[in-house]
């Protein structure tokens, strides 16, 4: 489990095997209908973030979805104190909207993989608009960061 890892890429020329490997995650939840609900994915190690791919059934036309990086304890995994519990350190998608019309609703690739440290969490916030419950599944495109 890498952490404390010094991997730091400056341009997509940085990347090679020897730094990372590929290691996709991906987290399920049922979002009750008409509410908002956290959808946490920890990061046990060092990893940079690539890309995801957001899949929802039974969502309604205005639901949305807000991407957030968290640090939920203020502790990484090293044991090392980084900022106060449930600090929120970055929001990189806001309310972004879902149609009901198809299931994959985001499917990017990041133009710049953004370094993510053990310890902290990947956030989605579903908000669901309707008066169904709403099945998510996000699978993050991440690498592990091995130096």
């Amino acid at each position: 489990m890498p952490l404390n890892t010094t991997f730091d890429a400056q341009n997509n020329d940085s990347f090679s095997k020897f730094f990372l490997n590929v290691n996709w995650q991906s987290v399920q939840a049922l979002v009750t209908a008409g509410n908002s609900q956290n959808i946490d994915f920890l990061l046990t190690e060092d990893m940079m973030l690539d890309g995801l791919q957001l899949i929802a059934e039974g969502s309604n036309f205005g639901d949305t979805a807000s991407l957030q990086i968290v640090c939920i304890s203020g502790t990484l995994a090293n044991g090392v104190t980084i900022c106060p519990p449930n600090t929120l350190l970055n929001q990189f998608g806001t309310n972004i909207g879902m149609s009901s019309d198809q299931q994959v609703k985001v499917d990017v690739s990041a133009a710049f993989p953004a370094k993510l440290l053990g310890g902290m969490t990947i956030r989605c916030v579903y908000t669901s608009t309707g008066l169904s419950p709403v099945n998510v599944i996000i699978n993050y495109k991440l690498l592990t960061v091995l130096s």
